[in-house]
């Protein structure tokens, strides 16, 4: 049983009339929820794989217990990334940009924020927004993907504004024709100045906005890192420094 998320309804849907054709709905079945089948994680399954955030985890491992249910956990986080001092800005932002503009940065492994040395923004900025213009003249014409639901655009919007309203500058890295609104085209945006009080900062973005911070030294790094429930992934090759302590 495949309990699809509420937001790609039409992909469940894909699904749902794809898989049978080929296997019997004893063997694979599709759910999703679109003010119909909810499927309850209290049932007593054999075992439960969850994908999603943090809070939902902790639900549905609440419900399993009643059961005894064993249950593996994908939760997604803050996933960090790091340019090193000596690595390439240039190759760097080119790494990192593809990964934020991939999907309209919708993707679990995505870059959440970002650690640059504290000489190196206005560079990685400038080779940021030469990256996006170049591969993306007009994000209107379908090569950029639109944020998934009007929610979800809305939410986004509503990390922006309250880290701009909590000190935090925006930094526009699109120049081309105005974004298309009415389809929930978001263009990328770097977040500098931000801070711990701000939600670009606690939760999970899931979209094109790209907080950078900045540090001195490594210990740094490991040190914010390790103090923070973990990440869904470190993405690597623009690192090296040594892996953060574990968290209990």
């Amino acid at each position: 049983m495949i309990k699809m998320s509420e937001n790609p309804n039409s992909l469940a849907l894909l699904l749902k009339r794809v898989s049978s054709k080929y296997f019997p709905e004893d063997k694979l079945a599709f759910f999703f929820e679109d003010g119909g089948v909810v499927v309850p994680t209290a049932m007593p399954f054999d075992h439960i794989f969850f994908t999603g955030s943090p809070a939902t985890g902790k639900a549905v491992m609440a419900n399993a217990a009643k059961n005894l249910t064993p249950v593996t956990l994908e939760l997604g986080g803050k996933s960090p990334c790091v340019v090193a001092p000596d690595y390439p800005v240039r190759t760097a932002a080119e790494r990192i940009i593809w990964a934020k503009m991939l999907n309209a940065g919708q993707i679990c492994t995505n870059v959440d924020y970002l650690f640059l040395p504290e000489n190196k923004v206005e560079e990685f900025i400038s080779e940021a927004k030469a990256i996006v213009n170049k591969r993306f003249p007009d994000i209107n014409n379908g090569d950029y993907t639109a944020v998934i639901d009007q929610r979800s655009y809305d939410r986004l919007q509503e990390t922006a504004a309250d880290a701009v309203a909590k000190g935090a500058q925006l930094v526009n890295l699109y120049s081309g024709p105005v974004a298309d609104g009415a389809r929930r085209i978001m263009p990328p945006r770097i977040a500098i100045n931000v801070d711990e009080s701000m939600d670009i900062m606690q939760r999970e973005i899931f979209g094109p906005l790209l907080p950078i911070m900045t540090y001195k030294t490594k210990e740094e790094v490991v040190e914010y890192v390790g103090d923070r429930p973990r990440p869904l992934a470190f993405p690597s090759g623009t690192a090296t420094i040594p892996p953060c302590r574990r968290t209990t």
